[in-house]
C-alpha cells in the first residue's frame, strides 16, 4: 500500500513538471565534412520518383552534373536515391524528400550508400526535426 502511494505521488509530481520541446543542436561545418562519405558541388539535372523494385517504397532519384569533387570518389554525374516522393496514380504518397531545382547548383555532403542504394544529405534528419517543430 505504501509503495502504491509513493508511486502515485511520484507520477503526480512528474506530471506537474513543464514539458520541454525537443531541441536540436546545429551541425558545424567540420562535423558535416567529417560525417560525409562524399561531397561535391553539382548542378541538378533531373528528379523523378517511382516505386523501388528492391524495397517497394516510393523513392526519389536526383541526378547531378558534378562540377567539383570536395570529398570522396564521384563520377561526372551522381544520382542519389532517397525515400519519399510522389508517383502519379499511386494512392500511397510519401513526402519529406528534399527537392532540387533543375539547373540550380548545390553543394552536397552525403552519407554513404546503404545496401538498398539509399543516400541522404548529412543533417537531413536534423532539418526534419526542426521543420516538424513548426
Amino acid at each position: 500500500m505504501l509503495r502504491q502511494f509513493i508511486f502515485v505521488c511520484l507520477i503526480s509530481l512528474i506530471s506537474t513538471l513543464p514539458a520541454h520541446a525537443m531541441s536540436v543542436l546545429p551541425l558545424y561545418l567540420d562535423e558535416i565534412i567529417n560525417d560525409a562519405a562524399i561531397a561535391f558541388q553539382g548542378k541538378s539535372l533531373e528528379n523523378h520518383s517511382e516505386r523501388d523494385p528492391q524495397t517497394n517504397l516510393i523513392v526519389t532519384y536526383s541526378t547531378f552534373e558534378v562540377q567539383e569533387v570536395l570529398k570522396g570518389k564521384v563520377g561526372a554525374t551522381h544520382t542519389i536515391k532517397q525515400i519519399g516522393g510522389q508517383v502519379q496514380g499511386e494512392t500511397n504518397q510519401t513526402m519529406g524528400v528534399p527537392t532540387f531545382i533543375v539547373g540550380e547548383s548545390y553543394i552536397l555532403f552525403l552519407y554513404g550508400v546503404s545496401v538498398s542504394g539509399f543516400s541522404s544529405p548529412v543533417g537531413l534528419e536534423q532539418e526534419s526535426l526542426m521543420s516538424s517543430r513548426g
